[in-house]
């Protein structure tokens, strides 16, 4: 609607009431205001509201008025939910789990809920795999899709931690938890994330004496699933991703060029290697076809990326040139420039707006209360468009300090520089972790990444790092 406004497209806006438009009084004023400037009026069936200040008044109150029915409404169903839930009336999920079917039109009601008996024997057959024939959650998984077993959506591929999921979940044998998570702040994740994927819900778990408890149709034994429980342990320690015979300077370093999954160290007979994981198979991929880029040894990339370090921090001038240029901003990404400069100009805007309704009160044209009413809104938005501003700013306020580290560089890269030779490898490792973004295996070159910490040295909280351009080399020999 908001678009079609812009676009012209709109004269008059029809509405049955103030609380059809928005349930939150400052998103109410903010719409009506933009409507407003975008030449559409608003019109409210149940009652129409004029320019008369009064009216207005009334239009506010019933905003405000609709925000508190809103949060009364949400806490009466939030106390209601939690009563049938402790009184055992009440299903936990939306979906209904694998293995189970509710009733249509009561899809929530426990005495309704029915095993689906086709989906109940494979489920049984994944624990009793498990617990009883030894098989790994990545066999169970391995074996469904040889198997040609559906999924819950009918698809083919049965993703490990699609099993890992199921053969925890307590509901099979017969006991559903409500009330057992609650939101938090998605974790940001740094880089490859798209918008989208960062503002995703993050949960996490009550204490568990909070948790309320609804029975349900078990379709595996009690015994069966604590036994489950206590193999889990047992076969994560025994499991090749936590070998730790071997030391990899790069770990979690290593990407692959060609299909973009990470590359990890593994032992091959005499040597080790890290190898792409879309060499694995399509279990954990869901890819028909293996990567083409072939394994490399640790001991030959290794000791390549480890001259490339020890050649940047002997090189001083190499960093102080990618300081100097993140400094006049030629470093950072250009539609976060764009998308700055926008806010301003957006933010100056308003701004404007703001000083021609003070201009027309004092020739009269406006009252006070139509320059208080018009103003609530139009600072909002500014307030919201400092706050945005603020939020992209805090991504690159790595900036200020940059003349102070060009200046000290030299000074750092000549305190270690006499020490790179002789240092233990785990003195490399620390130094490749603070440094190496990441390492990039395609078919004929390798291409490091850097990115300098500016906040912190410690290799968990990189998120402030300045990225110097990326510096290739021809293949090593595989």
């Amino acid at each position: 609607m908001r678009d079609a406004a812009e676009r012209g497209e709109l004269q008059t806006l029809l509405v049955t009431a103030p609380d059809r438009l928005a349930r939150r009084f400052v998103h109410q004023t903010l719409l009506l205001e933009e409507l407003a400037q975008l030449g559409c009026s608003v019109v409210f069936l149940d009652r129409p509201m004029s320019p008369d200040p009064h009216d207005q008044l009334l239009l506010q109150l019933r905003g405000a008025v609709a925000e508190y029915e809103r949060a009364l409404i949400a806490d009466r169903t939030r106390r209601g939910r939690l009563a049938k839930l402790r009184g055992g009336q009440l299903l936990p999920w939306i979906h209904t789990p694998y293995g189970y079917r509710g009733d249509r039109q009561y899809p929530r009601d426990p005495a309704r809920l029915r095993i689906e008996e086709s989906e109940a024997s494979v489920l049984r057959q994944m624990f009793s795999w498990y617990a009883d024939g030894g098989l790994s959650i990545h066999a169970v998984a391995a074996r469904l899709m040889q198997l040609q077993v559906p999924t819950y959506h009918g698809g083919w591929h049965w993703h490990p931690a699609t099993v890992k999921g199921m053969l925890s979940n307590e509901v099979y044998a017969g006991t559903a938890y409500g009330n057992r998570d609650y939101e938090v702040e998605p974790r940001r994740w740094r880089g490859g994330r798209s918008a989208a994927e960062r503002q995703r819900h993050a949960t996490r778990h009550r204490p568990r004496e909070e948790w309320m408890a609804v029975e349900g149709p078990p379709i595996i034994s009690r015994a069966l699933f604590e036994r489950v429980q206590a193999l889990r342990p047992l076969r994560q320690a025994q499991s090749r991703r936590n070998n730790t015979r071997y030391e990899y300077l790069l770990r979690a370093r290593v990407s692959c060029a060609v299909c973009g999954l990470a590359g990890v160290g593994r032992p091959e007979g005499r040597h080790t290697y890290y190898v792409c994981n879309g060499h694995q198979s399509r279990v954990y991929t869901g890819r028909f076809q293996s990567c083409s880029v072939r394994s490399i040894r640790t001991d030959r990339l290794a000791p390549l990326v480890w001259d490339d370090v020890c050649r940047l921090l002997t090189t001083p001038q190499l960093m102080t040139d990618a300081l100097r240029k993140a400094h006049a901003g030629e470093l950072l990404h250009d539609e976060a420039n764009d998308r700055l400069r926008h806010l301003e100009q957006a933010r100056q805007k308003v701004e404007r707006q703001v000083e021609r309704l003070v201009d027309a009160f004092t020739a009269e044209v406006l009252t006070l209360e139509e320059l208080k009413t018009r103003r609530v809104g139009l600072q909002e938005r500014i307030r919201i468009l400092t706050q945005q501003e603020r939020a992209l700013r805090q991504q690159q306020h790595h900036q200020v300090r940059l003349t102070e580290l060009s200046s000290n560089i030299e000074d750092l890269c000549q305190a270690i520089r006499s020490g790179l030779q002789t240092l233990d490898f785990a003195g490399r490792r620390r130094i490749s972790e603070l440094l190496i973004d990441r390492v990039i295996l395609s078919h004929d070159e390798i291409e490091i990444r850097y990115a300098i910490p500016l906040t912190g040295i410690s290799p968990t909280s990189k998120k402030e790092t300045l990225r110097l351009p990326y510096r290739t080399h021809a293949g090593v020999a595989q």
